[in-house]
């Protein structure tokens, strides 16, 4: 028999049962979603991370992030051997008409800020954002998110900084938008001299310095001496390189990573448990089927090979769905959880066709093993 008729058979099994067939298949995609989603943006972020610079340094305070450190240090980091620039912010919690409406504000150092960090940014919105007190710099990600453009006013109340008037009402005209590469884009960013002179409490000082170093010079030993420069004062510093940074908030908010694999592993394997178990019992009522082929010659190894094609084919087709929809929900999915939107790791595309083999063979092998042993009256007597 020629392969041409193999897939006919192929297919005819495949189809055999077709709403068992499609509740299989469901499951398959729904088990492969879980694993390309969750694993593919943990993983994409993972990514992320190991690309940060090692030779941009952010300066804290140790003890209160918020309040954060005096400005004067930053002209005293400046003085440090091999640190190039320094730039500085304020975080500036803050709410949009509803407490549950979160606006991510900080106030930066206008233009020092944009040089540092080499955020995308043109021109044209630098020079706006210079000429206007109360102008706001915000992320493409989060003008996307909220329906705010370029010439809308955002009215604010803030969780935290008091105006000289008694109020916490801030307001805030959008003059110009930013990018950062794959980095999610999501921050509001203000004038830090007019927030800065406007609040009342924590009047010169900064959340946040942003240091960028000499290449050629170790980070140890600059974050050291940046650090020694508030050592015995009432605010001592804690320096970091830009990855490290981003690891710790990581870490403070849990291992994201323990977690999404406890989940995503858990719902991937028991429902590739279940799945699999209706695979084997579909085959094993395929018993008479089995007998007639092997009445008319079909060896061992070519029912192996049928069958085995069978459960590959609808694997297959599985993962590459689950990897689709992984594909278009991946982007919302990693905003929802202020994530960056990041490529899906290579390696994660490997191991999840190769699980896709796998089980389709696990899922052949036992039912098979019996056939071979079983007699054609046997099988028979089975239907």
């Amino acid at each position: 028999m020629n392969y041409a008729n193999e897939a006919v058979l192929v297919w005819a099994g495949v189809w055999r049962k077709p709403v068992r067939t499609v509740l299989i298949f469901l499951s398959l995609v729904l088990a492969f979603l879980l694993y390309f989603l969750l694993d593919g943006v943990v993983g994409g972020f993972n990514n992320l991370v190991d690309d940060l610079s090692d030779h941009r340094l952010r300066v804290q305070s140790r003890s209160d992030l918020y309040n954060g450190l005096p400005l004067a240090l930053a002209n005293r980091i400046a003085e440090v051997d091999g640190v190039t620039q320094v730039s500085y912010l304020s975080f500036f919690p803050a709410y949009h008409q509803d407490p549950t409406n979160f606006v991510p504000i900080s106030a930066i150092d206008i233009p020092g800020f944009f040089s540092v960090t080499e955020v995308d940014i043109a021109d044209e919105h630098v020079a706006a954002i210079s000429k206007n007190r109360t102008g706001a710099i915000i992320g493409e990600d989060l003008a996307a998110d909220r329906g705010w453009s370029v010439g809308d006013t955002i009215p604010v109340i803030s969780t935290y900084a008091t105006k000289e008037d008694g109020t916490r009402d801030w307001v805030f005209e959008i003059v110009g938008t930013y990018s950062w590469g794959e980095l999610p884009s999501m921050d509001f960013w203000v004038r830090y001299d007019y927030f800065n002179g406007s609040r009342v409490a924590g009047k010169d000082r900064a959340s946040l310095f942003f240091v960028k170093v000499d290449d050629t010079r170790p980070t140890a030993e600059i974050s050291r001496q940046i650090d020694e420069q508030s050592l015995n004062s009432a605010n001592p510093s804690l320096t970091r390189t830009e990855k490290e940074w981003v690891q710790n908030q990581q870490r403070q908010i849990g291992d994201l990573q323990a977690l999404v694999s406890a989940v995503s592993g858990s719902a991937f394997f028991t429902i590739l448990f279940v799945t699999g178990g209706m695979i084997i019992q579909s085959i094993r009522e395929r018993a008479p089927e089995f007998a007639i082929l092997k009445a008319i010659g079909f060896g061992a190894p070519r029912l192996g090979r049928i069958v085995v094609l069978e459960n590959l084919s609808l694997c297959v087709a599985a993962t590459l769905t689950g990897l689709g929809l992984a594909a278009i929900l991946g982007g919302p999915f990693s905003r929802a959880l202020a994530l960056p939107v990041a490529p899906m790791p290579a390696m994660l595309l490997i191991k999840g066709f190769f699980i896709a083999f796998v089980l389709a063979i696990l899922v052949s092998v036992a039912p098979l093993i019996k056939v071979r042993r079983i007699s054609i009256a046997q099988l028979m007597m089975r239907g």
